[in-house]
């Protein structure tokens, strides 16, 4: 795990009276034995970013579902050397082991469950000692800890949570001002190995340039509630509200989203899928522990966005899924629902009151204020791009419109066979969301929606795959267009690859500063070839380009050798330019040269290519 345990309380009890009885006035002078110091006892000048500080209580864990605050709310206080203050509920927390036997994951707690906290001091907070305490009430009254103190570690690698940019609300900057553009790809549960397939995966993806993923919490993986049935079906327990059945399941997202952050991956987590609470889509209602049958409020799936006890349990969760995840740097965004729309219509009344509910309960509770946003399963808008019937898209998707949510997305799936070059078509749909003003991505796209099988029979050179991460970038997006099948496909079959060189495309790129603009560009081959699309991004001191053979597709595959196209885009402004070439499915070394741009902008020789040629002009002094 990447974290420290910088200091566990010295409060100590048997029982929860013991461990109230046993702790001091949390108004008293701050314990020196509890200072942690720096490795070298120094203080930094300037500290920007701050490591974890992760404590276990000595407090018990009561029988009676710890995991309602009605019965036993716990909360630690820290303060500042300022003097500002942050409330962070402390969680029930279990250690287990892990190991792989015949190819499956094996959990085995060790120790006792217990209470633990986790806080990261603010970005740029100033160096100095804090001070802390804890704070437990039940029914049968309130007690407090001792005021401790530690002095959080610098993390000079860190930069902060990521947030929407002020100077180009298109894109997302980190808090320290470090650029960041998301490449790469779903990666919503794991396989039979468990957390083991994500330390093969993430590694694999980061390794190609990748620093992106998408993590589900659905009931086959990490998600905290669903029932449990006896071998004759019948149901023997639900968790509900009630999450320790399923601790072992938050350890292992503790696991994710850790190997995440050692590798510089962003994860946009998931809490609910439409499959829960759909009768149709990926229909898992009949065990949905929120359903009347199985002793939860709902007699029908849709209510969970009206009814009161539905959403009071929901944020119970989201309180747990922030005292526990909420710390972590490598949260992109909180995402409220997968494909809620295969739920309910996306235009009903509760829906935006649910929706703006639990973001501001995430709001209130989240004092790194994370991204939030929520997602479609675009099937209409789909049908109306394949049928020409664009008109209304936006009025379709004006539920983004809501100040509750930060980034909008799109998912994009072929139907059937249906010839559509993603190249463009990807661009279209991007296109309606540019209304909204918010960043946009496109976060889960394929060429067959029914499932890895299908997609390869499909596209079995992976063409979709990349013209989709490459079109993201081009339609002015966050990020890469992230793919689906990441278990079946894109890690089985290598398509991880693709990635590299689109790191090598964007490393560096200031994307909030360029203030990029789409740039007419002109791609044509002197032998008259007319199946040319050239993609052009003008920035203010680097130029993105993509041109692409549209004659070589995922249905009608053509790898023609071209070695007379020139490409033109009149808006590159007079001065000298570094050109760099880059080959989109090869993770090679660009071919780099130098080129004056005179008044008529840039015209230049492109390198002979088959399928596409990627270049990135950056001007020099």
């Amino acid at each position: 795990m990447n974290r420290r345990l910088l200091r566990w309380t010295r409060c100590i009890g048997a029982s929860l009276v013991a461990a109230f009885s046993s702790c001091g006035d949390p108004d008293a002078p701050a314990t020196d034995a509890d200072i942690t110091t720096s490795p070298d006892g120094a203080e930094p000048d300037e500290p920007t970013a701050w490591r974890l500080f992760e404590a276990e209580l000595a407090l018990a864990v009561p029988d009676d579902n710890p995991f309602d605050p009605e019965r036993i709310d716990v909360v630690a206080t820290f303060e500042a050397p300022s003097g500002e203050r942050f409330e962070i509920p402390a969680f029930v927390h279990q250690d287990y082991t892990r190991a792989l036997v015949d190819g499956r994951e094996r959990l085995e707690p060790t120790g006792p469950r217990h209470w633990r906290v986790r806080f990261r001091p603010p970005f740029g907070s100033a160096a100095g000692a804090w001070t802390w305490h804890w704070r437990a009430t039940t029914p049968e009254g309130e007690e407090q800890s001792e005021r401790m103190r530690f002095t959080p570690e610098p993390a000079p690698d860190a930069h902060g949570v990521l947030r929407v940019s002020e100077r180009d609300r298109r894109y997302l900057v980190f808090e320290d001002g470090s650029p960041y553009f998301a490449i790469g790809e779903n990666m919503a549960w794991y396989d039979a190995r468990g957390t083991h397939a994500y330390d093969d995966w993430i590694a694999e993806l980061a390794e190609h340039g990748g620093n992106y993923i998408r993590v589900w919490m659905p009931s086959w993986a990490f998600g905290l509630e669903w029932v449990e049935r006896d071998p004759a079906g019948t149901l023997a327990a639900s968790s509900l509200g009630d999450y320790g059945a399923r601790l072992d399941r938050a350890w292992q997202l503790d696991h994710v989203l850790a190997l995440a952050e050692a590798r510089g991956v962003r994860v946009m987590l998931t809490i609910l899928n439409h499959g829960p609470f759909s009768f149709v889509h990926a229909s898992q209602w009949d065990d949905n522990p929120y359903n009347v049958e199985n002793g939860g409020p709902l007699a029908d799936p849709a209510d969970v966005f009206s009814d009161p006890t539905a959403r009071a349990l929901h944020r119970r969760l989201l309180r747990y899924i922030v005292a526990r995840w909420g710390h972590s740097e490598s949260i992109l965004a909180w995402e409220l629902w997968n494909e809620f729309d295969l739920v309910i219509d996306p235009g009903a009344p509760e829906v935006l009151l649910w929706t703006e509910e639990m973001a501001a309960e995430l709001a209130r509770l989240d004092p790194y204020d994370h991204l939030v946003t929520t997602s479609l399963g675009g099937i209409d808008v789909i049908v109306a791009l394949v049928r020409g019937e664009v008109a209304g898209l936006v009025e379709r998707m004006a539920f983004w419109a809501s100040p509750a949510i930060d980034l909008t997305q799109l998912h994009f799936y072929g139907i059937g066979r249906t010839q559509l070059d993603f190249s463009r078509d990807v661009d279209t749909l991007v296109g309606y969301l540019r209304a909204f003003g918010k960043p946009a991505l496109v976060a889960e796209a394929g060429v067959n929606a029914l499932g890895a099988a299908e997609t390869l029979a499909d596209d079995p050179e992976g063409v979709a795959f990349h013209d989709i991460l490459w079109a993201g970038l081009f339609a002015e997006t966050f990020g890469s267009g992230m793919s689906w099948w990441w278990d079946g496909l894109n890690h089985p079959e290598g398509y991880v690859s693709h990635f590299a060189p689109l790191a090598t495309l964007t490393h560096g790129v200031r994307f909030d500063a360029e203030r990029f603009a789409r740039a007419p560009a002109e791609a044509a081959s002197r032998a008259g070839l007319t199946d040319l699309a050239a993609f052009a991004l003008l920035g203010e001191r680097t130029t993105l380009a993509w041109i692409k053979n549209t004659r070589h597709q995922w249905f009608a595959a053509d790898e023609t050798d071209l070695d007379d196209v020139v490409v033109t885009i009149a808006a590159v402004p007079p001065g000298r330019w570094r050109v760099s070439w880059i080959d989109p499915y090869a993770a090679r070394a660009p071919q780099v040269s130098e080129v004056e741009v005179g008044d008529g902008g840039l015209v230049i020789d492109v390198p002979a290519f088959s399928r596409d040629v990627a270049l990135r002009l950056d001007a020099i002094e």
